[in-house]
């Protein structure tokens, strides 16, 4: 699922890699709870790795790896 919030967290939308729909997953869920929270764990993921250069290094591996299977 790709993540996205026009409003810094306060509503998050998500939808399928290569589609236009989007949900709202704002509403209070177990699944949207835990959405939400990847959201920002993924956030504080990015943020971190601007200052650790193995968790940089990682990340950049998995980007390399996630645009060679998108082209499969």
């Amino acid at each position: 699922m790709i993540f996205e919030s026009p409003d810094k967290g306060k509503t998050v939308f998500a939808r399928p890699p290569h589609t236009i729909g989007k949900v709202d997953i704002t509403a209070v869920t177990p699944e949207s709870q835990e959405l939400n929270h990847l959201w920002f764990q993924w956030r504080d993921i990015l943020t971190a790795a601007k200052h650790n250069p193995a968790l940089k290094q990682a990340l950049d591996q998995a980007q390399v790896i996630y645009e060679l299977s998108r082209h499969d």
